[in-house]
């Protein structure tokens, strides 16, 4: 049990960081993405070097969406 809810806190203790680093502009980029695939039911995950770049704190110049949906 203490393993399980010290992976957990780990994952939530990166997510965490990780979102203090997205600019303001990402941030509307992916909450306008975030809307659209809610109204349209379909599923979008931001992707590839984008999350990398913002794991390893680096800048970045895209974001790269994958939508996943009929």
């Amino acid at each position: 049990l203490l393993f399980i809810l010290h992976r957990y806190l780990t994952a939530l203790f990166w997510f965490m960081n990780l979102l203090k680093n997205i600019s303001a502009e990402e941030k509307n980029i992916l909450e306008q993405t975030a809307w659209v695939s809610e109204n349209m039911n379909i599923d979008s995950y931001a992707v590839g070097g984008y999350v990398r770049d913002k794991i390893l704190q680096r800048p970045t110049k895209d974001i790269d969406i994958v939508c996943i949906g009929s």
